[in-house]
């Protein structure tokens, strides 16, 4: 995964809050850590980010590594042995909290110790196994929801875990008394109708092993472990002739192929400890078949009598199985599963439901129910055994087991039950949502009344919100996949339910600020209330929203037209209470209203509800994709209604909106979430529908741009020419300096910028605004002056690289937008602020060194970085320009006269062409006095791509890491780059001014064209005759310059078009009067000379 500058910065500013915690487990005692990560066990918090927690993961991964790598874990065939107390409980610890992170956090394909957690279920210690099952069954969750290889398991992992899956309890054997028993009772109807059987078929009800009064096959309790035994390719030991026969005789005992009996009876397996066991097992048994005589080892010692270890031991290989069942569902495909596992054990199904029926509960501990939901909700992910699930947990009627789980869990959280164990609960909402996801399955949980049990949460006053708020969700997804089930939903009283409920919600959040110890303190959150209460009333929000969606008419009236609006405005006017989701919620739930009822704005209206968004509109501006897009929506849902439309005025709205472009935090969240673009479509529409608002956007958006680029320029660092104590500049290949220095900070750049996020957040804005609809070019180029817009390209303080910023990129589609509108619009004023740069003194007295060292060696560093500002202006400049107005691919007519009216007057081509050569010098001094391995750090720019690149190696096709540190380093990242486009948008300027001498039309409309495109020709061409025949004391500069210009030439000579090589042979003209080729060809027989000398020698 890469993750850019920008992404990383800000992910960084999220992970303060918990920055100290991470430091904590990061840096801690080996020794200490565990008892740490069990005191930040519980997670209550919003779903976080898993790069956040890469340092402690990282540590993890140390941890893990270390402990396989002590016990063998990753050995084909590992040694049976328990993992000592200390280490299990470090390793354990590790595991438990990496599976809280995976299972709260985004972001899962940054997770890189898969390995790790699969050789660790190679452990012989269960709670090992059972932790790295875990964490394996989040890693296949994720595997089966995107199908990436990154989350794939390895066949010989999946293959054991196929086995851990089908390993316990064992089949009841053939001869078992406890099953002929079982059969006779079958037959002859003597069993009691309320007793489940613990035997079905040659399988054994694993449920029921947790039950010390149940009988179970006597021979479960002694070893009897079958294996295969294969005769070694090896030969004799002693190939003389004069072997003994007692060595012949020794190797013919030893040595019988077949099926073996490894067997211990019940006494030995009573007295020995698991260790004994494995000892014992791995003296007979070849080392293939180990794993699996670990886990009949474990299993028999748990039927081995029904002590409290017996049966905790018992409890761990269930949870084990049943991780291992979910695992493998998600890890290999369908066919496979139920092929391997689903036809050798066909009651699993059976069985699992039967861990978390309720009549099962007082049998079942957490743990085991927890493993087993996952289990089911792992298999509900594959839609293609939906079905069979439905079917066994009588998802089709009302008393099957299903709904029975409903309203177990509904009773207890009513009835506020200190052991409720909602972490496992959740899990079976989680199942109920994957079923209700398949739109096969929903008939038949319709006819089994699902909505009937989903009801009754709610209107549930419990401090188990975290269920309730699952049951709204799945009410919400089910009323949107059941056709007609809304009747059902009215017909319950759904509606006075919701608005009943969403009324106790919220007045009892603004009654009771510091209940539950307010929002999460080690999170950004802009609410005050506790995260399950934030959650909640949020979906309860939605399901408002989306019931007014889906529905118009007179009943859905009782809805809206009741003390719902109450509710409505007390979250409006306490933002910072409830926070931008529920804030969004509520607010589209008043935009859909009025769409799709627009009759009921009297009704909102009459509530205070208009007067309240638009009163408190300002304040409802905080940083969310959806509240932020729906807010400039709701204001053209209030328009609609004539009266709103004056209220929107009257309170001067539009300009509040455009305030809001200066809050730096919903600038960020704008675009990171890309809803910058949106947000313009939004207003785009606004302007357009209601011409009287459309003036005022105007004025405001003239006043944004006006302004907007000296705020952000006054809060930008700048870019500057760095200095230390060691120099500026690396001085020669040998130059040793570090490229990172200690307490050195990276290159500023705009990505890692604050400020940069409102610019951006404009400039995709725009984009929206203007070219959505392509109807606001006229007014916009009428009201606003080029010279407005030109100061976004001209910041004096922008990063060096501002050009290559993605908002500079969506900038250059407004401007071609305003091109297609108005040719005279642009062009002539970047050309302007173009010449008037170069004009400046400090370019000029840089464009017209000559020496053959660094320009920037031999001024001061603060003139240094004003020319560095200078020089970062015009390469935005000639950015835009070839960009926009002038490349090779738009020289049309009404263009091409243009280029010679600008360029005819003045000295702006021979100033670029001068500051094309220095830019070549430039870069040949720095190459030839740099490291070759800075070199490639610095080669930050494309390979195949003009101007001419001269490499010290093959280029790389990673991208250059720039996170050098030193003034050395930073200095020249930022000179290679300025020097790199300087000598690629200056030869393509000159390209396109050439061809602009001979248009494609002979109609000038008067002689003094024809005359300046010739004189620019010639200009040209002298210019350049004088650049081949440049002489320089160094041979390397005079080599590099002298290729460079020739590069160019030919690339102003030489371009195709439609795939044939076409030579400008005007061009090629003026370099012939001007006598440019036989300055070349002395050129060339010079080198030619030294070439053949250099051979002599």
């Amino acid at each position: 995964m890469i993750v850019g500058k920008r992404d990383h910065h800000q992910r960084m500013e999220m992970a303060k809050p918990l920055r100290s915690l991470i430091d904590k487990l990061t840096t801690c005692d080996i020794n200490e850590l565990p008892q740490y990560l069990q005191e930040n066990f519980k997670w209550q918090r919003p779903r976080g980010d898993l790069i956040h927690w890469i340092p402690l993961l990282n540590r993890f991964d140390e941890i893990f590594e270390q402990k396989i790598e002590k016990y063998g874990l990753d050995k084909d065939n590992v040694k049976l042995s328990l993992v000592s107390p200390e280490d299990e409980r470090l390793i354990v610890s590790c595991l438990q909290f990496t599976y809280i992170l995976l299972d709260h956090c985004f972001d899962k394909q940054v997770y890189s110790s898969s390995e790790r957690i699969y050789a660790l279920i190679n452990s012989s210690s269960l709670e090992i196994r059972l932790r790295a099952l875990e964490v394996g069954i989040v890693l296949a969750e994720k595997f089966v929801q995107t199908t990436s290889s990154r989350f794939s398991a390895p066949k010989p992992v999946r293959n054991k875990v196929l086995e851990i899956a089908k390993s316990f309890p064992p089949l009841v054997p053939i001869d078992s008394t406890l099953k002929q028993l079982a059969e006779n009772k079958k037959n002859n109807n003597h069993r009691d109708t309320d007793e489940k059987p613990s035997i079905i078929g040659d399988h054994y009800n694993f449920v029921y092993t947790l039950d010390p009064e149940k009988k179970y096959p006597s021979k479960w309790k002694s070893i009897n472990y079958q294996y295969y035994k294969s005769v070694p390719n090896t030969t004799t030991l002693n190939k003389n002739a004069s072997k003994s026969k007692s060595n012949d005789k020794k190797k013919e005992d030893t040595v019988t192929e077949g099926l073996h009996i490894f067997h211990l009876p019940e006494e030995s397996v009573r007295k020995l400890t698991v260790q004994q066991l494995f000892e014992k097992g791995m003296e007979v048994l070849p080392p293939e078949s180990w794993f699996c005589f670990g886990i009949h080892a474990q299993m028999t010692k748990s039927f081995n009598s029904t002590s409290s270890d017996a049966m905790q031991l018992r409890e761990k290989l269930i949870q084990i199985k049943c991780l291992a069942v979910g695992f493998t569902c998600c890890m290999l495909s369908s066919q496979v599963t139920s092929t391997k596992l689903f036809e050798t054990e066909p009651y699993i199904f059976s069985f699992l439901v039967e861990a978390i029926s309720p009549e099962n509960s007082s049998l079942v501990s957490r743990d085991v129910y927890f493993a087993a939901i996952r289990a089911l909700e792992c298999i509900s992910f594959k839609k293609v055994w939906g079905a069979e699930l439905i079917r066994t947990m009588g998802g089709n009627v009302s008393h099957g087991i299903l709904f029975q789980c409903l309203r177990h869990i509904w009773k207890m959280v009513k009835d506020q039950k200190e052991d409720y164990f909602e972490e496992g609960y959740i899990h079976f909402f989680n199942l109920i949502g994957n079923l209700i996801s398949n739109k096969s399955l929903v008939p038949k949980l319709t006819a089994g009344g699902i909505l009937d049990d989903l009801m009754p949460f709610l209107n549930l006053p419990t401090k188990y919100r975290w269920s309730c708020s699952a049951a709204v969700h799945l009410i919400t997804m089910y009323l949107a996949s059941a056709k007609d089930s809304l009747d059902e939903f009215v017909a319950n009283d759904g509606f006075n339910l919701l608005i009943g409920n969403i009324r106790r919600e919220v007045d009892f959040a603004l009654e009771n600020p510091e209940f539950g110890g307010g929002a999460p303190k080690d999170a950004i959150v802009y609410y005050s209330i506790t995260l399950r209460q934030a959650n909640y009333i949020r979906n309860l929000m939605k399901l408002v929203a989306d019931l007014i969606q889906s529905d118009s008419g007179d009943r859905l009236r009782n809805l809206f037209d009741s003390p719902l609006l109450e509710s409505f405005n007390k979250v409006l006017t306490h933002p910072h209470v409830f926070g931008p989701s529920i804030l969004a919620a509520t607010i589209d739930s008043v935009f859909f209203i009025i769409h799709n009822e627009p009759t009921a704005f009297s009704i909102l209206n009459e509530a205070k509800v208009i007067d309240t968004i638009l009163d408190n509109y300002e304040s409802l501006f905080l940083p969310s994709g959806p509240l932020l897009q729906i807010l400039p929506e709701v204001l053209g849902a209030i328009c609609l209604n004539n009266e709103g439309l004056n209220k929107v005025k009257d309170k001067k709205l539009i300009q509040v909106f455009f305030k809001s472009f200066y809050n730096l935090n919903n600038a960020k969240e704008l675009v990171r979430t890309e809803s910058s673009t949106n947000l313009g479509c939004s207003l785009d529409e606004l302007g357009r529908h209601y011409t009287s608002l459309k003036p005022i956007i105007l004025q405001q958006l003239s006043e944004l741009i006006e302004n907007m680029s000296e705020y952000v320029n006054q809060r930008l660092p700048g870019i500057e020419f760095y200095t230390s104590d060691s120099g500026s500049l690396f001085s020669g290949k040998g130059d040793d300096s570090p490229v990172k220095v200690e307490n050195g900070k990276e290159i500023t750049s705009w990505e890692n910028e604050d400020s940069a996020y409102l610019l951006d957040n404009v400039f995709n804005f725009l984009g929206g605004l203007l070219q959505d609809s392509g109807q606001w070019g006229t007014d916009v180029i009428q009201k606003i002056s080029f010279k407005s817009w030109i100061k976004l390209l001209t910041l004096r303080n922008a990063p060096w690289d501002y050009s290559m910023s993605n908002g500079i990129v969506s900038f250059m589609g407004i401007l071609k937008y305003f091109d297609d509108e108005k040719r005279e619009y642009g062009l002539p004023v970047i050309i302007e602020e173009l010449d008037k740069t170069l004009k400046l003194d400090s370019v000029l007295s840089y464009i017209k060194y000559k020496g053959e060292v660094s320009y920037f060696e031999t001024i001061e560093p603060q003139q240094a970085t004003i020319l560095l500002q200078d020089l970062n202006i015009i390469n935005v400049l000639l950015y835009s320009l070839t960009e926009i107005y002038i490349n090779l691919g738009s020289l049309f007519n009404e263009r091409l006269g243009q280029i010679v009216s600008l360029f005819s007057n003045s000295n702006l081509l021979m100033n670029l062409v001068q500051l094309l050569e220095r830019s070549i010098i430039e870069e040949a001094i720095i190459v030839s006095n740099t490291p070759d391995e800075v070199l490639k750090m610095t080669h930050n720019f494309p390979n195949d791509s003009p101007p001419l690149q001269i490499n010290v190696c093959d280029p790389s096709e990673i991208k250059a890491d720039t996170k050098g540190t030193s003034a050395k380093f930073k200095n020249t990242l930022q000179l290679r780059t300025g020097s790199y486009y300087f000598r690629g948008y200056i030869p393509l300027i000159l390209a396109s001014v050439v061809r602009s001498c001979i248009p494609k039309r002979q109609d000038h409309a008067e002689g003094q064209a024809r005359q300046d495109a010739v004189e620019i020709l010639l200009s040209l061409g002298k210019e350049f005759t004088d650049s081949i025949g440049r002489k320089f004391n160094n041979s390397y500069y005079e080599e590099s310059f002298i290729l460079n210009i020739a590069y160019v030439a030919l690339y102003i000579l030489n371009q195709k078009e439609r795939s044939k090589d076409q030579v400008y042979t005007p061009f090629a003209i003026s370099l012939l009067q001007n006598g440019f080729f036989k300055v070349a060809e002395a050129t060339c027989i010079s080198y030619g000379t030294k070439c053949e000398s250099w051979t002599s020698n």
